[in-house]
């Protein structure tokens, strides 16, 4: 993410009605607006297995999976995010941009918010009361970190690299399982691909690149 050109606080209202006149996305971040980064063809491929697993398994039950163009209000920290994949078990309007009681959330890392979804995101998605799992995935290997809600204070965080995930565990649909193979269907791991930017951040080099 990079920060906007904007005044130095919006407020959230203000935010949102920024929003609805934008063609690229923001998020808001306790009235800082930070602008979205393209991504590349590997970092979608990755959110369409996601969202097209959740999306199926879903169907016709009480919960629903959302991508792309959904933002998530976290109350508790004056933030509104665009999550890669969300899943809500929330009745909302059609109309609504925004997804209301989040209870999954899903992020594809990338050079460009690996800090902020393995860092900043983690310690906010927490604070919704509704979300039970919080999945991260990495795109340069098969690995992913998988943050589930043991009870309203805790968590406990699996690291898998192969295998069976098992999602959606704590919700009222079914459980879902999903193997490495669908999660990482059509992506190849050859050297020398072209990685997203970067240049959004100025990172010290003790920092973790790993994603």
């Amino acid at each position: 993410m990079k920060e906007t050109n904007t005044p130095s606080h919006l407020s959230a209202e203000e935010y949102l009605r920024a929003e609805e006149g934008r063609t690229s996305r923001c998020e808001y971040v306790d009235g800082r607006v930070f602008a979205m980064t393209g991504t590349t063809l590997r970092h979608n491929a990755l959110v369409n297995n996601i969202y097209s697993a959740l999306r199926a398994h879903a169907k016709n039950g009480p919960c629903k999976a959302y991508t792309i163009d959904v933002k998530v209000h976290v109350q508790s920290a004056n933030s509104f995010y665009y999550p890669d994949v969300v899943v809500t078990c929330s009745k909302s309007p059609d109309e609504s941009l925004i997804a209301e009681s989040p209870v999954f959330i899903a992020e594809v890392l990338s050079r460009s918010t690996s800090l902020v979804d393995r860092r900043e995101k983690v310690v906010t998605y927490k604070q919704l009361p509704s979300l039970k799992e919080y999945l991260i995935v990495h795109q340069t290997k098969k690995k992913v970190e998988l943050h589930r809600r043991l009870d309203s204070n805790s968590w406990e965080i699996l690291v898998l690299s192969e295998g069976e995930l098992q999602l959606l565990v704590s919700m009222p649909c079914d459980p879902m399982k999903m193997t490495f193979d669908e999660l990482y269907e059509d992506i190849q791991f050859e050297t020398g691909f072209v990685k997203e930017e970067q240049k959004e951040y100025e990172i010290s080099q003790e920092w973790d690149f790993d994603y």
